[in-house]
C-alpha cells in the first residue's frame, strides 16, 4: 500500500484558547488569561510516517492485473503550536476523475475516495481537527488530532490513461483561503526511458568570431509515452541554442516550458542541433542543458555544453583598455594581464601594437617578458602553462588636443590564433587637470562599480584622490554636485567643497555625481568626472514618502531652533496588514462602510509600530520595518516587506501629525514592487493639513496589484480631516 499524507498546518498566531468570533478573546471553559493575538496557517502534505509527498502521483497500469488496486492514504492533521493553535475545519473533499482528453468520467470510473466511517469522500462527516498537547478546556467538541482518507485506483479490464484530481478545501487557514489544496493522481501505460547522447556535446576548439554545430538525440526506450516538460539553456557566458527538429528554438533566454505538446512514442527519436553562435574571444565556455520530463526514474537531466575546454586557451583582462582624458605632454599608464585558461601550454609569439594604431600607444611587456627580457617572438615565445598569467603595461602620451586616439593590442598564440585587446584614448589642454572620482559603499565597504546598483539609504564615500594637476601644480579646490530624483534632497557631508565627502541616497532613482577640480593656479578641470548610480530597493514591497512644505525655506535643515520651533512639518507613512480591519475597536472614521486599519495596535507599521511582527513569527522577513522616521523636514520615509505574504492587499496611508506652524504640506508616494527602478505607483496626494489622513492605495504582491482604497473619489484619493492619532501597544 502506497500512502500519502496531508498535513493541514494551521499556524495560528493565538493563544492556546480562542473563539472562532474574533475579538471575544475567551472560550467557554477554558483557563482565563487566554486571550486572542492573531492567527495564520501554513499547509503541508506528508505520508503517515512524517516524509513529505509528491502532490502528484503517477501510476504505471501496464503491469497491473485487471482489477488489482492501489490506495494511497492521506492523513490530515493540525499541527499547529498548541500556544497558538485555532481549530481546523475540513469543509469539503472533492474527487474528480478525468480520461485521456481531459473530459469528466462519469461512468466506469476508476479511482474512489472513502473518508471518515468508510463513507464517500463527498459524503463525509468530517471532524474537528486541533494540535495534539492543546489545553483540554479548549478543544472543541468532538475534535480530534487527525483524520485520514483513503484514494484507491482499481484497474479496469483495459489499461487507460485516466487523471484524478483531490481537491480539499478547509477553513482556517488564511493562506489558502477558500483555494482548495489540491493533489493529482496520474495512470500511464507503460514507462518511459530517456536515453540521449551524446552525454555532453563538447564543440572542441573554435576560433575567434567563428560558430561550430553538433547533433544531439534523445530517445524513450521504454514502453509508456515520454512527454518533454522543459528544456532550458543555463549559459552564463556561451552564445549557444538547441534547435529541435520540427519544433521550438532554445535559447538561454527563451526556454521550452512544454507548450506545445513535445513527446515520444516507444522506441521513437527525437532529433535536435546544439549550435554556438561565433565567439568574440577563443576562451573556455561552458554551459548546461537541463531537460525535464515524465521518465520519474531520471527526473532533470543534465548535459554539459563546452568549447575550447580542452587544448591551449588564452583570454584577456579586458576586450579593452579605455584611457579616457589624457593632458598633452603628460603620461598615462595602465596594466592589462593574459590568462592561460585551457588544459594545454598557450605559447605567446608576440605582444605589440597593429600597425594604424594612433601615435602615442606603447606596450611595455613587463611581466610578459621572455627570458632575454624581451617581448615575445615566433623565434623565442613565451610559455603560459595551464593557469599561468602575464602581466603588461599600456602607456598613452597624446600630443594633440580633442584627437580621439584609438588602436590595438594583437597577441599571436598557438598556431597563428590571436588575442585583441582594444584601445582609446583623447589628448585635453595640457594646463588642464584631470578631475576623477571613486565610489565606495560604507555598508559593505566595498567600491561601487559602473553599471552596479545600491539600495536607498546606502552611505556612499565619494573620493577625489585620484583627479590630478599638470606637473608642478596640485589639486586644491573641489566641487560636488549631484542630479538626484525629484523630491529628493539629499546633501554632502561635510560640505560640497570636500575632498572626500559622503552622501546618503534615501529615495530610489536614478543619482547622477559631477565633480569638478581647480588645480593651485586656479585653472578647472577640461571637463568634470561624472559617475551615474542607480538606487533600487531589494525588498520586494518598498513605499516611499515625501511632502513639499511651500512656507519651509529650508527643506534640508533638522532639529530646533534657539526659539524651540521645529525646522520642518512631521508627515508620517503608514502601512497597514489587511488584518487590521478586523482588529477590535477599530472605528470608521473616514465613514467608507468598513473599519480603519490606522493605528491598529499590531497590524499598522509607522513611527510608533516600527517592527511589528507579521504573518509567520519565527520568518522575519514577512515582517514590515520603517527605515527612516523624518519629523522635521521633507523626508523620505521608505517602509519595507522583504519579502511579503502573496496575494494579500496591505493598505498604505499618510498621515500629517503635526504642521509645526508651517502650514499646508503636499504627499508624494512611490510604490516600488520586485526591485524595479521605476516605481509601480507614483501618486502627489492633495494638499493636507494637520490631523488629515490620505488613504492612499491598497498593493499586493504576487500577483503585484495597486487599486484605490475603498470610498476614494474620482481620483483615487480618499482623505479624512481630523483624524485623532492614537498610537497603541501591541500587546
Amino acid at each position: 500500500m502506497n500512502a500519502i499524507s496531508s498535513c493541514l498546518v494551521a499556524v495560528a498566531f493565538a493563544s492556546a484558547c480562542t473563539t472562532e468570533e474574533p475579538g471575544t478573546g475567551s472560550v467557554a471553559g477554558c483557563p482565563s488569561g487566554k486571550t486572542r493575538i492573531e492567527t495564520a496557517a501554513k499547509l503541508e502534505v506528508r505520508d503517515p510516517a512524517g516524509a513529505a509527498a509528491s502532490a502528484s502521483v503517477v501510476i504505471d497500469g501496464a503491469p497491473m492485473a485487471t482489477g488489482s488496486v492501489r490506495e494511497f492514504v492521506l492523513v490530515l492533521s493540525n499541527t499547529a503550536p498548541p500556544i497558538s493553535a485555532r481549530p481546523l475545519t475540513v469543509k469539503s473533499v472533492a474527487l474528480v476523475e478525468t480520461d485521456a482528453d481531459g473530459k469528466v468520467v462519469s461512468t466506469g470510473p476508476q479511482f474512489t475516495c472513502k473518508g471518515p466511517g468508510g463513507k464517500p469522500c463527498a459524503e463525509a462527516t468530517w471532524p474537528v481537527l486541533v494540535p495534539a498537547g492543546l489545553d483540554a478546556a479548549c478543544k472543541p467538541k468532538d475534535s480530534v488530532a487527525s483524520t485520514a482518507l483513503t484514494v484507491t485506483y482499481t484497474r479496469g479490464t483495459a489499461a487507460t490513461p485516466r487523471k484524478a484530481r483531490l481537491d480539499v478545501t478547509v477553513e482556517g487557514d488564511p493562506l489558502w483561503k477558500d483555494a482548495p489544496r489540491t493533489l493529482e493522481f496520474k495512470v500511464q501505460i507503460g514507462s518511459p526511458k530517456l536515453v540521449c547522447v551524446p552525454a555532453s556535446v563538447d564543440f572542441g576548439k573554435v576560433a575567434k568570431n567563428q560558430g561550430a554545430e553538433a547533433p544531439f538525440k534523445c530517445t524513450n526506450a521504454g514502453t509508456g509515452q515520454l512527454v518533454f516538460d522543459s528544456l532550458e539553456i543555463v549559459a552564463p557566458s556561451m552564445p549557444v541554442e538547441v534547435q529541435v527538429a520540427g519544433g521550438p528554438t532554445v535559447t538561454p533566454t527563451k526556454p521550452f516550458a512544454g507548450t506545445p505538446k513535445l513527446a515520444l512514442a516507444a522506441n521513437e527519436t527525437l532529433e535536435m542541433t546544439v549550435r554556438l553562435l561565433p565567439i568574440a574571444e577563443q576562451e573556455k565556455l561552458v554551459a548546461t542543458l537541463r531537460i525535464t520530463t515524465n521518465d520519474a526514474g531520471i527526473g532533470t537531466l543534465q548535459v554539459p555544453l563546452k568549447a575550447n575546454a580542452t587544448g591551449p586557451c588564452l583570454k584577456a583582462s579586458a576586450l579593452s583598455v579605455e584611457f579616457g582624458a589624457v593632458p598633452v605632454g603628460s603620461q598615462a599608464k595602465l596594466q592589462a594581464s593574459l590568462e592561460s585558461c585551457g588544459t594545454e601550454d598557450v605559447a605567446l609569439t608576440g605582444l605589440g601594437l597593429e600597425p594604424g594604431s594612433t601615435a602615442g600607444f606603447q606596450v611595455e611587456p613587463f611581466g610578459c617578458v621572455t627570458d632575454g627580457g624581451a617581448a615575445p617572438t615566433v623565434q623565442k615565445p613565451l610559455v603560459l602553462p595551464p593557469t599561468a598569467k602575464c602581466t603588461f603595461y599600456v602607456t598613452f602620451s597624446p600630443s594633440q588636443v580633442g584627437t580621439k586616439a584609438t588602436g590595438k593590442i594583437v597577441v599571436p598564440w598557438n598556431a597563428g590564433v590571436t588575442t585583441d585587446i582594444a584601445l582609446s584614448g583623447e589628448g585635453v589642454q595640457a594646463a588642464c587637470p584631470v578631475a576623477c572620482l571613486t565610489l565606495k559603499n560604507d555598508a559593505n565597504g566595498q567600491k561601487v562599480l559602473a553599471g552596479k546598483d545600491v539600495v536607498p539609504q546606502t552611505p556612499l564615500t565619494l573620493d577625489a584622490a585620484c583627479s590630478s594637476a599638470p606637473q608642478g601644480h596640485v589639486i586644491d579646490t573641489w566641487k560636488w554636485s549631484v542630479a538626484q530624483p525629484q523630491g529628493s534632497f539629499s546633501t554632502f557631508a561635510p560640505s560640497a567643497q570636500a575632498k572626500v565627502v559622503k552622501f546618503q541616497p534615501n529615495i530610489s532613482g536614478k543619482y547622477t555625481f559631477s565633480l569638478d577640480v581647480t588645480d593651485d593656479s586656479k585653472v578647472s578641470a577640461c571637463k568634470p568626472a561624472v559617475f551615474e548610480l542607480n538606487v533600487i530597493a531589494d525588498d520586494l514591497i518598498h513605499v516611499e514618502l515625501t511632502w513639499d512644505t511651500p512656507t519651509d525655506p529650508n527643506k534640508t535643515d533638522t532639529g530646533k531652533d534657539k526659539t524651540g520651533a521645529w525646522a520642518g512639518s512631521d508627515v508620517d507613512l503608514h502601512l497597514a496588514h489587511p488584518n487590521a480591519i478586523k482588529a477590535a475597536g477599530q472605528p470608521d472614521f473616514d465613514k467608507n462602510g468598513e473599519p480603519d486599519p490606522w493605528f491598529a495596535p499590531c497590524d499598522d507599521a509607522y513611527w510608533f509600530n516600527k517592527l511589528p511582527k507579521w504573518g509567520d513569527l519565527s520568518d522575519p522577513e514577512d515582517d514590515p520595518r520603517l527605515d527612516l522616521d523624518d519629523y522635521d523636514g521633507w523626508g523620505p520615509e521608505n517602509l519595507n516587506i522583504k519579502a511579503p505574504e502573496p496575494g494579500l492587499a496591505y493598505f498604505v496611508g499618510v498621515y500629517y501629525a503635526s504642521d509645526n506652524q508651517y502650514g499646508l504640506s503636499t504627499p508624494r508616494v512611490r510604490v516600488y514592487l520586485d526591485h524595479k527602478s521605476v516605481a509601480d505607483l507614483d501618486k502627489t496626494g492633495p494638499a493636507m493639513k494637520t490631523g488629515d489622513l490620505w488613504c492612499v492605495a491598497r498593493i499586493s504582491w504576487n500577483p503585484n496589484k495597486i487599486t484605490p482604497c475603498k470610498g476614494a473619489d474620482a481620483k483615487g484619493n480618499l482623505v479624512t480631516p481630523a483624524y485623532p492619532q492614537v498610537p497603541k501597544l501591541c500587546k
